[in-house]
């Protein structure tokens, strides 16, 4: 239960504060802490800290150690107070899943958390005979550092596979048959060991080689689309991809996403069960969240996968506390200080489990799980690096100029997009004064019809737009174009349709469509104070009409299909070790889902395209020939310094 509220004291203040953010720039500030009500005057991040003081009051929360929450005073949305700290770790953990990132970890040096790929100029290799080892360059305004940095990582699996050729002949078979779910005993086979000195372990150790090897070479790819010049290639894709249409096809249109510079991403969370419960701890089992967002091309249908983001950290060192002691002491810390706290740990647990007493915790493994306030924000802050244009840098041209974002009915995951994007959710579009460089739908789907009823004739689509807008206006006192100088009114509403997001009755922003026996509750977020409901924007009609929950699920389920660990049956067919029970083990849990990442995008091939795939389509695909279950030629992809300065041009200002 909630303690007392009271004023913002000086070390709740200082969490307020932006602080750097050097993975995604040098100089780029930061702070996830502010009303995320994109109808409330409060909404975004405060011009001074006596501003945010101001603003907001806190709860603190005397039964979860220093936890706190912030209570905005007009509309009276409460979140948790997070460390911006904290979030930076989580984000960068995240960016160098999806975008390739290394950076100098000296405290001491103007270069630390400075990507090298991104920030080459900052950097110089080390020696020509060393392609993986760089140093900070030396500048008068820098603080000198010596300390190396490395770049990738060896294989380190070829010591008695002297046979040219056997490694990769056994990493494809591998490959193959990951995806397959076989057991660990036919993995082992494949190495022509009989006995026991072969283990699990080998068996992990190159599952974790070839995930990592291919995850860098898709991220590598994907910041191709990061770089200047990316928005003129699509129109030449799109054409060629629909090759003979008609010609009223022939060129994009509004809902041919991203062809007609708007990314339209698509966002859910799959999750996956880890430590089944037992007859001795039975509040074990935990779900691992896997982010997914995929940018949705309409025509050709496919979808492309932008990143695949496991909510767990699973490395050594700072990453993580030493021992439930450090544990303990990060977080009874001011917020602004912690260094951990987006990690669930021993006394940071604040669930019901905690309540009750029974504290759950994965510290002293190999991996702890992340909160979910931390990850989804960490989550598209690195989407918004990947396909958002800045609208400082005009030319040449680079990501994309308007994104459109679905995803299915998680509030939690909205408010964290709507943080990211704040100021791109109240920017008017060129040449569309009714639409905003960012839009977002929550889908929801409501069980209203008993099994053997007819659902009814699904009523209009205009039609449901114009009762959606009948119902704002009345459920708006004094109407969109009337006097409220205070909002107040228009973001309590916000808040009482999130509060009734899961009835049957919806209130304000409800289009339905029926589906045999469910409705379909597309719930409008983005809609902002200065402007009609629904906004008379073609992209954002284009967005309704193709927002739905078999849209949001469909890059779910064609990972689950390539990934036996985000299945993870209970029992399987036939005796023996089962590979797909270590999905207890978080990292191989997240090498396998990154190899069906990397199937679903290079190794599928898009319907009536004449065997393109997906990245194909997005122009994103490396010019090597077919894919299949080739992946010998691209696993042993190791960035150096050479690819660290190419791909610093691709991104350059000019």
């Amino acid at each position: 239960m909630a303690g007392k509220s009271r004023p913002m004291a000086e070390e709740d203040l200082r969490a307020f504060d932006p602080i750097p953010f050097p993975a995604i720039g040098p100089g780029v500030t930061f702070n996830a802490n502010f009303c995320r009500n994109p109808m409330c005057p409060n909404f975004g991040p405060a011009p001074d800290r006596d501003s945010y003081a101001e603003r907001y009051r806190i709860d603190a929360y005397s039964d979860f150690l220093a936890d706190k929450r912030y209570v905005c005073r007009v509309c009276g949305m409460s979140s948790r107070l997070l460390s911006n700290r904290s979030l930076r770790a989580a984000h960068a953990w995240f960016k160098r899943q999806s975008i390739p990132y290394k950076a100098c970890g000296n405290p001491g040096c103007a270069n630390e958390g400075v990507n090298v790929f991104q920030h080459w100029d900052r950097y110089r290799y080390d020696s020509a005979r060393d392609a993986h080892k760089v140093r900070c360059r030396r500048r008068p305004q820098w603080t000198k550092c010596r300390s190396a940095t490395y770049l990738g990582a060896a294989l380190n699996l070829a010591g008695n596979l002297d046979e040219p050729g056997e490694l990769e002949r056994r990493m494809v078979w591998l490959f193959q048959h990951v995806r397959g779910g076989v057991t660990v005993s036919n993995v082992l086979g494949v190495f022509g060991v009989g006995d026991q000195r072969l283990t699990g372990d080998h068996y992990a150790a190159v599952l974790r080689n070839v995930a990592n090897r291919i995850r860098d070479y898709q991220s590598y790819r994907n910041a191709d689309i990061m770089a200047p010049g990316y928005p003129d290639r699509l129109d030449a894709l799109f054409r060629a991809a629909n090759e003979g249409a008609a010609p009223e096809d022939a060129a994009p249109k509004v809902s041919d996403n991203p062809f007609n510079g708007t990314a339209a991403l698509q966002t859910d969370a799959m999750l996956v069960p880890i430590g089944p419960a037992t007859s001795s701890y039975s509040g074990r089992e935990r779900q691992v969240p896997v982010l997914v967002t995929a940018l949705r091309l309409h025509k050709p249908a496919s979808l492309f996968v932008l990143a695949v983001h496991p909510c767990a950290v699973f490395r050594d060192g700072d990453a993580m506390p030493g021992n439930p002691g450090a544990a303990l002491a990060d977080a009874m810390r001011p917020v602004a200080e912690r260094r951990f706290d987006h990690l669930l740990h021993y006394g940071t647990d604040h669930g019901e489990n905690a309540l009750s007493g029974e504290k759950s915790s994965y510290l002293g493994g190999k991996a702890l799980l992340m909160r979910e306030e931390y990850a989804e924000l960490a989550h598209f802050m690195v989407l918004k690096e990947q396909v958002l244009k800045e609208q400082e840098v005009e030319e040449p041209a680079r990501g994309f100029a308007r994104v459109t974002l679905t995803m299915d009915g998680k509030l939690s995951a909205y408010r964290s997009a709507a943080a990211v994007f704040a100021r791109e959710i109240r920017t008017p579009c060129d040449g569309d004064a009714e639409g905003r460089r960012v839009e977002i739908a929550l889908v929801q789907t409501v069980q209203t019809v008993r099994a053997g009823q007819r659902a009814g004739r699904q009523p209009p689509w205009d039609a449901q737009l114009r009762k959606v807008a009948r119902d704002w206006r009345e459920k708006t006192p004094e109407g969109l174009d009337g006097p409220d100088p205070e909002a107040k009114a228009k973001a309590r509403l916000f808040r009482r349709v999130m509060r009734s997001a899961r009835k049957d009755e919806g209130s304000w922003a409800w289009p339905r469509r029926r589906r045999e026996r469910e409705l379909l509750g597309v719930l409008w977020l983005s809609q902002g104070p200065d402007r009609e409901w629904p906004p008379r924007s073609e992209t954002v009609k284009a967005l309704l009409r193709y927002t739905s929950l078999q849209r949001v699920n469909t890059a779910i389920q064609m990972l689950r299909r390539h990934a036996t660990y985000l299945e993870r049956p209970e029992v399987r067919a036939g005796g023996g070790a089962k590979y797909v029970l270590a999905a207890r083990n978080i990292e191989l849990l997240s090498c396998q889902a990154w190899l069906a990442w990397f199937t679903v995008n290079y190794g599928r091939f898009v319907e009536g395209t004449g065997g393109k795939r997906p990245a194909d389509l997005v122009g994103v695909e490396h010019d090597v020939g077919p894919v299949a279950f080739e992946v010998a030629g691209r696993e042993t992809l190791r960035l150096g310094w050479r690819a660290a300065e190419e791909m610093t041009e691709r991104l350059s200002d000019g």
